[in-house]
């Protein structure tokens, strides 16, 4: 079994769990819903900018390069 977590791929059977995590204790989490038209997502900035104030929100860290890279 193979896992990907925090940037890192993962060989190890067991997935390690941080027990003080938010999304974990308290189910805190987001998502944002996108339409990509030509390879490209569409309203992109208005995408990064709301899942920008979402995570500052519930104080998440937000990486906008990694996001954009991605």
């Amino acid at each position: 079994m193979r896992w990907w977590a925090d940037g890192t791929l993962s060989a190890s059977p067991e997935m390690p769990f941080d027990l003080t995590d938010r999304g974990l204790l308290l189910g805190d989490g987001l998502f944002d819903t996108a339409m990509v038209r030509g390879g490209r997502v569409a309203f992109g900035a208005a995408h990064l900018d709301r899942l920008e104030a979402a995570c500052a929100t519930l104080g998440m860290p937000f990486e906008r390069a990694r996001a954009e890279a991605a």
